[in-house]
């Protein structure tokens, strides 16, 4: 069972969480970072090294620091990276694989 990563701004938690529920439902196992996490960016690095699949919640396009971080730490493990929305920076856009909603991108993986 694929493990995947959703990774997004605090401010957007419960676009993330939705995006949870859906990767639960089919049947795959979500990890998502947690505010409260007294681990901090060590964790969310912890879960990138955990995940097979790497999808950025960012329903306005955008992506803060921390985000930026688990998306280099991704790409420097070579964890693949899809995101809800193209990311606004296109130094880090031409590196995700794909733009895609959150059921389109399980049935890809249903896929591989």
């Amino acid at each position: 069972m694929a493990k995947i990563y959703v990774i997004g701004s605090f401010k957007d938690l419960e676009t993330s969480r939705l995006a949870v529920e859906r990767i639960k439902g089919a049947g795959f196992d979500p990890l998502i970072s947690n505010p409260g996490d007294p681990r901090g960016i060590d964790g969310c690095l912890s879960r990138v090294d955990d995940a097979d699949v790497i999808y950025v919640s960012n329903p306005r396009g955008d992506v803060g620091k921390s985000v930026s971080i688990d998306i280099g730490y991704a790409i420097a493990k070579r964890k693949p990276i899809y995101s809800l929305r193209p990311i606004s920076d296109p130094p880090i856009f031409h590196l995700i694989k794909g733009v895609m909603e959150i059921d389109a991108l399980l049935d890809h993986i249903k896929r591989l």
